[in-house]
């Protein structure tokens, strides 16, 4: 009788417990349901942003469309084409620092895309410096075909590819796979080599150091943070420049990076001049 009443508890315990899990679940569920239709929504909302930007520039509103594209970005949407049409309406009002700065931000995101590329290189001011030496333009362009998250996974997928391969070849005795696993494992540890300076150059390129384009017309940058020292050069809207620090009074220590080599020295310009990439 003893064991029968404790057994009743535990049972009645135990439907409880699953009430509970079952209530439990419910509400998980439709917290989930609830967060996945909020998401849902969210994205909706967006795309009709997008499109509704992209109609008044069709319409050639384009200081209306560049308002919903900058609402988009100020939202924390990282697209390359959203940055893609937001530079084209920047170039239609006149804006080409700022359409560099977009260009720029469209390509970095998608290295390969050849609208933004050229569209680029048509607003920026000429350089003035030499092209690159011959021999070392063939690593640029590889450095350039990818993202940083798109060397990230390739270096990634050689990591699997190694492993999988060691593992042939120290598991399985048959002669023709461990030849073919050998052969896979030493390929893959070249590749790996070949392309291991790579990943850490783009990774510069991109996160390593500041970069920003000077969105005014005809920028003076001086030898020092104040208007009463000298002038160092003068820099024409959609200049690339290295950002090297904020300094007070608003202004930006920088170095000028489309210019001759022998003018990129360390000079200062004041912050609204400049737009960060």
């Amino acid at each position: 009788m003893i064991a029968f009443r404790e057994g009743g508890r535990m049972g009645l315990f135990a439907a409880r417990v699953r009430k509970r899990l079952c209530f439990a679940a419910i509400a998980l569920f439709s917290i989930a349901g609830f967060s996945y239709s909020a998401v849902a929504l969210e994205v909706s909302e967006l795309h009709r942003q997008f499109a509704t930007a992209n109609e008044h520039y069709q319409n050639k509103q384009f200081k209306e469309a560049l308002e919903g594209y900058r609402r988009l970005i100020d939202a924390g949407v990282h697209d390359p084409t959203l940055f893609y049409n937001a530079g084209n309406a920047c170039v239609q009002l006149g804006q080409k620092g700022r359409a560099a700065v977009l260009y720029e931000r469209a390509l970095r995101l998608a290295p390969r895309d050849a609208r933004a590329r050229k569209n680029l290189a048509y607003i920026r001011p000429p350089s003035g410096s030499p092209p690159p030496f011959i021999l070392w333009r063939p690593f640029l362009f590889v450095r350039d075909l990818f993202s940083l998250n798109e060397w990230l996974v390739i270096a990634d997928a050689l990591l699997v590819w190694i492993a999988v391969a060691g593992s042939l070849l120290l598991l399985l005795r048959n002669g023709v796979i461990r030849a073919t696993a050998r052969w896979l494992f030493v390929g893959g540890i070249v590749l790996a080599v070949a392309i291991a300076g790579f990943v850490p150059w783009r990774g510069y390129e991109e996160r390593g150091h500041r970069e920003g384009v000077i969105v005014e017309n005809e920028v003076v940058s001086r030898h020092g943070p104040s208007m009463t020292l000298g002038e160092h050069l003068r820099l024409a809207e959609g200049t690339r420049v290295e950002i090297l620090g904020n300094e007070g009074g608003g202004w930006l220590c920088i170095r000028p990076l489309d210019v001759p080599r022998a003018s990129r020295e360390r000079s200062y310009v004041k912050q609204e001049a400049v737009e960060e990439i």
